[in-house]
């Protein structure tokens, strides 16, 4: 799962702190420092990415990497790795996890999406994902379909959905005599 850094640096220093057989006063010193500096947690900067990408719990992915999420979003990938038809769900223009997921997952601004999609309708080539008013419409379409895949904000109760953990891509490896043969 993708948590944002102030919950990922919490758990570092609890799953530290943990690890002894018991906390010294000063260990809860540290502890209540660290906490009160990460700003308790409860918001997030405004870089950090504030939506989960959700799935069926019948489809059977765990992790995407971050470029197949943008690729099954902008349906460059039009299947899953099983052969079911991929169905992503995009949330209305102006709903915020859809201006964070944008971002963070296509690497541009919602306006630059848009403009991809009248690109390939207009040619003929695709349709974009149908839009959904709310994140709970999101959801219902989900928990619906075992195809499905949608974001919504991290605020959002989750009921029926399975969160898909988000990885970067393996970095490749140069090429040339100093790369290993294969």
């Amino acid at each position: 799962m993708k948590f944002p850094a102030t919950a990922r640096a919490k758990y570092a220093i609890l799953t530290f702190s943990m690890s002894f057989s018991r906390l010294t006063r000063h260990g809860i010193a540290l502890l209540a420092g660290a906490l009160a500096l990460s700003g308790g947690g409860s918001a997030a900067t405004s870089e950090e990415p504030r939506y989960w990408v959700v799935i069926n719990p019948a489809n059977p992915a765990i992790t995407l990497r971050r470029d197949e999420v943008s690729r099954l979003f902008l349906k460059k990938i039009t299947r899953w790795s099983d052969g079911r038809p991929a169905v992503p769900v995009d949330l209305v223009e102006s709903a915020p996890a859809r201006d964070a997921f944008s971002r963070d997952v296509h690497h541009r601004p919602i306006s630059a999406i848009k403009k991809y999609w009248q690109q390939m309708v207009f040619s003929g080539q695709s349709a974009p994902p149908p839009e959904v008013a709310t994140e709970q419409d999101v959801l219902a379409m989900v928990r619906s379909d075992p195809a499905a895949i949608g974001y919504v904000s991290d605020e959002v109760t989750l009921t029926g959905v399975k969160i898909v953990d988000i990885v970067e891509p393996r970095p490749r490896q140069a090429s040339g005599p100093s790369a290993p043969v294969r």
